[in-house]
């Protein structure tokens, strides 16, 4: 075990508590980062560097006891983060728990489409040239015209729906 603590003595003495630290911190970021990005590469290549300075500077048993403490440690990091993600603050997180995201907050896709019957009527709220938007029967629904344009405030008439577009029409007053 005083293998383990020769990471501290030595002319790699500083550069080895240099790495363990970054490497550590980095760890630690990583985990309070949503995905895997750079924090935890660069955190596993400073211990990685650890270990290799171990086994340059000191003996084969320091680098060896080196890295099974380092992996012990990770296990245990691995084990309270997932007990964490699932009954600690990670599991309350927005970014874990999707129920925590109002309904209200958008239009759902499960709502019903408004059905538009060929010959309804009613208004164009933008100008069409040729799509905009128009109200017909209280629903603001995107619209297209064959090609003409028509002002804002043009009474529409419907002449035909194709998959999720909607024709349009001026109606002669």
């Amino acid at each position: 075990m005083s293998e383990m603590f020769a990471v501290f003595s030595g002319p790699l003495a500083v550069p080895c508590i240099i790495c363990l630290i970054t490497g550590i911190v980095l760890l630690l970021v990583e985990l309070c980062l949503p995905g895997f990005g750079a924090p935890g590469i660069l955190g596993i290549l400073s211990l990685f560097a650890v270990v290799v300075m171990q086994f340059i500077g000191n003996s084969l048993t320091g680098a060896l006891a080196f890295t099974l403490c380092m992996l012990i440690l990770v296990l245990i990091l691995l084990i309270l983060f997932l007990h964490s993600f699932k009954k600690g603050l990670l599991s309350k997180s927005p970014l874990v728990n999707r129920s925590a995201v109002k309904k209200s907050s958008g239009k759902s896709s499960d709502e019903p489409k408004p059905v538009i019957a060929r010959g309804s009527r009613g208004t164009a709220l933008t100008a069409l040239r040729p799509a905009g938007i128009v109200e017909i029967d209280g629903n603001r629904i995107n619209a297209e015209t064959d090609g003409t344009f028509l002002p804002a405030g043009t009474i529409v008439e419907v002449t035909g729906t194709e998959g999720l577009s909607i024709f349009v029409r001026s109606v002669p007053e």
